[in-house]
């Protein structure tokens, strides 16, 4: 039997792999990890290749590093165009980006991320999961994506999922590492930090 208690404690950045980049073509289908217990509670069929990854994310006044655990698949051919759209959006200087402007880009696919906008503001690019089959390839069989962990409660095991864009990540890492430099007595390793997920 699962212990609940130990569930409850903050993941380990070891257990998962940085994002540097989005796999050309490709979003992420999955759920943001935030303690152990979004980390057991679900597994993800083999066949879709899952990834445990951790992404530096700059938020208006502050970096936190988010935990994701998920598939990158790619995307209908029709909406590579909007791929390149929000990757040129993302690499523009962070005081020039607003909710209003990223949702004009994905209206211009008839695509919305009204069911989670409020991780743009956490530093991510979403689109709403109910979206799934309009963007993705027909190879993907939704049903069978999450297997819940027969050890808890089914209440317990209900996945969030999202779809998201991971932007090039190297400009955020450097200046992350910049940032713990200069406001911290000592230099961190990045891969050494373990920081939890605010949100």
């Amino acid at each position: 039997m699962v212990n609940l208690s130990d569930l409850a404690q903050p993941l380990c950045i070891d257990d998962y792999a940085l994002v540097t980049s989005m796999p050309t073509g490709c979003l992420f289908y999955g759920m943001l990890c935030r303690t152990k217990l979004d980390q057991e509670k679900v597994s993800i069929n083999k066949k879709y290749k899952p990834l445990r990854l951790y992404n530096v994310l700059r938020t208006t006044n502050a970096f936190c590093v988010a935990y994701f655990y998920g598939s990158f698949f790619k995307v209908k051919p029709q909406y590579n165009e909007m791929l390149e759209n929000i990757e040129n959006y993302s690499q523009l200087p962070h005081n020039k980006h607003n909710l209003f402007s990223y949702k004009k880009i994905l209206s211009m696919y008839n695509l919305h991320c009204d069911d989670n906008f409020s991780l743009f503001n956490r530093g991510l690019y979403p689109l709403s999961p109910g979206l799934r089959e309009n963007i993705f390839g027909n190879s993907i069989n939704f049903d069978d994506y999450f297997k819940g962990n027969k050890e808890l409660p089914f209440y317990l095991t209900i996945a969030a999922p999202h779809i998201i864009y991971f932007s090039n990540n190297n400009k955020s890492i450097i200046e992350f590492k910049k940032y713990l430099q200069k406001n911290t007595p000592q230099t961190f390793n990045l891969d050494t930090i373990n920081t939890q997920y605010e949100g």
